[in-house]
């Protein structure tokens, strides 16, 4: 037998932690007078990083610290390695250097000969030990058979462990094997689910085609496709849509779980057939999308045919039916057929011009400014729009106040109003009177002003 020589490359590690117990042993004076510069605690953390156990932090925290190890160009320390001579002299020096070992005082000088002697004592109990131990192993008289079966036995056991290794591996195949099995009757329930899942998506899709051409089909005079009904159609195409997506997601998924059976030795499954029933899945997948966004493409057409017509009957609304109150109060100036000598007469008007259809009754007022004698007047009036505008005439008849007795007349009157808004409107009208009192006066006047409606 052998004796092992000691390397001299001691453990990195090793040397740190002597290096370490050194630093922490000196003397709290000699301490106290090191002047040591800040490190970084990110250096120390990335130290520490490399550590190899929870037993050495301590120890690398303290050197790196204090700058003893400052690792390698590339930033590692290398702890789990060995440590030359020449790197263990420049982590020395750097200790006498920080340290100022270089110039004890007698009183440190006398400790460190103190310690250099303990460990002579120490060492010559080492070797006493070291010599001990070799004469026990003289004694034992180099007998090495006893080792030599020993290694025969471990030879054997491990023997076994292989066969025991061996039978796992056939074991483990075995459970491979049904695993694919396994794996490949999943794939086939879902291929079956998905399956009835197109059908049931086929049948709403159907549902969808014939409700649109159902709605294409629909003569406009029949009130072309109601609003709700194409918000429902909307909605069961937003909601087949939906269903559509987590279908698709699940056929990816199916997908990677057949392309990860490539490898799979297992014959109780018809991984073809797998293949085949997925990619016609697949493709009628890809026809019912198809067939959605037809769908959806007829759906905006009717959508849009529908808008269309939608504004025309507005168009025809607001022909026939203006957007506009009925009542009137209106206020003008009315100019006479002589406006120099007869002056101006200011007229107010109550009225509604759809008491009956398109017929309607007013009441006015007009107070003179100059000669000509105010007047109360009422008439009926017939009115029809044009868009945003409205076109009257009227027949009706009222009192002058003439001086010294009231004279009656009768009035004819046409105008034309255009709407500001649905409250206000500006219009023109002229008016033609005649008197009733046997003279064959006639007066004619225009007039100009604005109206509010309610």
């Amino acid at each position: 037998m052998t004796t092992k020589v000691p390397s001299r490359r001691a453990s990195r590690v090793r040397a740190t932690v002597v290096l370490a117990v050194l630093a922490l042993a000196l003397p709290g004076a000699a301490l106290a007078q090191v002047q040591v510069g800040p490190v970084d605690p990110e250096f120390v953390a990335n130290a520490l990083a490399e550590s190899p156990g929870p037993w050495a932090d301590e120890a690398i925290e303290v050197v790196v610290s204090r700058g003893l190890y400052i690792g390698y160009p590339d930033g590692s320390f290398g702890w789990r390695d060995g440590i030359s001579r020449a790197e263990m002299a420049v982590v020395i020096a750097r200790l006498i250097s920080t340290f100022g070992l270089d110039s004890f005082d007698p009183e440190a000088q006398a400790a460190l000969r103190q310690a250099v002697v303990e460990l002579d004592d120490e060492l010559a109990g080492v070797l006493e030990e070291v010599s001990r131990l070799r004469g026990q192993i003289e004694a034992v008289g180099g007998d090495v058979s006893a080792l030599e079966e020993a290694d025969a036995a471990l030879a054997q056991r491990l023997a076994d462990l292989e066969v025991g290794f061996d039978d796992l591996g056939a074991r483990l195949a075995e459970l491979e094997e049904a695993l694919g099995v396994v794996r490949g009757y999943a794939t086939i329930e879902d291929l079956a689910a998905l399956e009835a899942e197109l059908d049931g998506a086929r049948a709403a899709v159907a549902d969808l085609e014939a409700r649109v051409a159902a709605l294409e089909g629909r003569p406009a005079g029949e009130g072309g496709a109601p609003s709700a009904e194409l918000a429902e159609l909307r909605d069961a195409i937003a909601s087949l849509r939906e269903q559509q997506e987590v279908t698709n997601e699940r056929l990816v998924a199916l997908e990677n779980s057949i392309q990860g059976l490539d490898g799979v030795d297992a014959p109780s499954v018809d991984f073809g057939a797998i293949e085949s029933r997925f990619e016609r899945l697949t493709n009628a997948q890809s026809s019912l999308d198809a067939r959605v966004g037809d769908v959806e493409t007829r759906l905006t057409g009717i959508e849009e045919r529908l808008a269309a017509l939608e504004g025309r009957v507005d168009d025809v609304a607001g022909a026939l039916l203006p957007d506009r109150g009925g009542f009137y109060v209106s206020a003008s100036a009315v100019i006479g057929d002589d406006p120099v000598n007869d002056g101006v007469l200011a007229r107010v008007a109550l009225g509604h011009d759809h008491l009956l259809g398109n017929i309607g009754f007013r009441l006015s007022y007009e107070h003179s400014f100059g000669s000509a004698p105010s007047a109360a007047a009422a008439a009926f009036t017939y009115t029809t729009a044009f868009g945003r505008s409205d076109g009257y005439f009227g027949l009706g008849g009222g009192v002058a106040f003439e001086d010294p007795d009231p004279v009656g007349f009768g009035e004819a009157l046409v105008g034309i109003q255009y709407r500001l808004s649905r409250r206000f409107a500006v219009f023109m009208e002229g008016r033609y009177r005649t008197y009733l009192d046997g003279s064959g006066q006639r007066f004619p006047g225009f007039s100009a002003g604005l109206q509010f409606r309610f």
